[in-house]
Parts: C-alpha cells; sequence; structure tokens
C-alpha cells in the first residue's frame, strides 16, 4: 500500500512500503490535482481552481472564498465559501481504491463540522457518497456502501498544518495524519451516484 506524509508545511513526501521515494510528491497518474500555490493551478485571481492532472476536472469557487498570496492557500468561511467539482467527476464505484490528501488548517477547532473533500446528501439513498471532514477538529471519513462515519480522535490544534490523507484499498477505509495512520475499518462495495457534487 502507498500512504504520504507531510514534511513540515511544505509538499508531501511519497512513502511505498515504508520507503521514500527519491522522486518525492505524486504528481502524475492523479484524477485530480489541484495546488493554490502553483500559479498554473490558480493564478491569484478569479473563480477557476484549475486541474493539473490533465483530466480537466477544475473547481469553480462558491462564496468568493479568499486566497491568501502569502501561504498560497485559501481561506474559507466555514459557512458559506467552498469550490464546487460538479457531480460526474468521481466514479469510485464497487471496491474501486482512491485516496484523497489535503493540507488544512483550522482557526476554529471546536466546530461541528468542516468540509474538506466531500460528495455527499442527506438522501439515505446516497450510493457514491465519500467524505473526508473534521468534526470538532476530529479528522473523519465515510464511503456509503452503505457504511457508516469513521472518526480519527486525533483533535486538531487551532493554527497548525496538517496533511491528511482517506483511503480505500479495496478492503477498508482508512485516515492518516501527517503520514501515521490513525484510524481503518473494513468497508464494502459502493454504487455510483451521479447526482452528488463534491465539494472542498
Amino acid at each position: 500500500a502507498e500512504t504520504t506524509t507531510a514534511t513540515s508545511a511544505g509538499p508531501s513526501t511519497t512513502l511505498k512500503n515504508r520507503v521514500t521515494l527519491s522522486n518525492g510528491m505524486v504528481s502524475t497518474g492523479l484524477d485530480l490535482y489541484l495546488d493554490a500555490s502553483n500559479s498554473r493551478s490558480y493564478s491569484g485571481t478569479g473563480t477557476t481552481w484549475y486541474d493539473l492532472s490533465g483530466n480537466q476536472r477544475n473547481a469553480t469557487a462558491v462564496g468568493s472564498p479568499t486566497f491568501d498570496s502569502s501561504t498560497g492557500a485559501f481561506n474559507f468561511n466555514g459557512t458559506s465559501q467552498y469550490f464546487d467539482l460538479g457531480s460526474n467527476s468521481f466514479n469510485y464505484s464497487g471496491t474501486q481504491n482512491y485516496t484523497f490528501a489535503a493540507w488544512y488548517k483550522t482557526t476554529n477547532a471546536t466546530k461541528a463540522e468542516q468540509c474538506i473533500i466531500c460528495r455527499w446528501t442527506d438522501n439515505s439513498a446516497a450510493y457514491g457518497s465519500f467524505l473526508l471532514r473534521l468534526i470538532s477538529g476530529n479528522p473523519e471519513t465515510y464511503r456509503y456502501s452503505p457504511g457508516s462515519f469513521q472518526t480519527s480522535g486525533n483533535t486538531s490544534v487551532n493554527g497548525t498544518y496538517y496533511y491528511i490523507t482517506a483511503s480505500y484499498d479495496g478492503t477498508n477505509v482508512s485516515i492518516y495524519v501527517n503520514g501515521t495512520r490513525v484510524y481503518r475499518v473494513a468497508s464494502g462495495s459502493m454504487a455510483f451516484n451521479g447526482n452528488i457534487s463534491t465539494y472542498i
């Protein structure tokens, strides 16, 4: 299995079987690659966050999230600001493997819910739903197979950057925080619903 780990507040280093790869961060063969610190992905202005993977899964800003050029990161107000990736981008059906990874820093770790990568609806038949979010500062993932919420128990500290990863290997869902696996649980096959949008 492949995992990723953070190296300070810079790019991540890729690990394979616990051995560090010499080529550093994975940037090829990805379904989606958004990097706000890269001017090819975000120029510093506008509402489009461009996908560098070559798959043209560009994200559209909603509610005018602010861009901090000093850190190369977006700031969200926690209520009405996000990016929309549309409803047909990620067809992770059956037991198809996937990995989501993101850098985040919160200023309100006690907030009830903060979406990081979410494809979710309150519809009880929400096949195709998955998410990676914070619940009261604790990283949590979900996969509807049908499934349940898995909370890591690793509380975030305000003002601290974290590199978070959620992965599914065809059998288990895992959460990693700064390269350390903090949760793992079995999960089965998932149907795809093309009517659910993915948000960041």
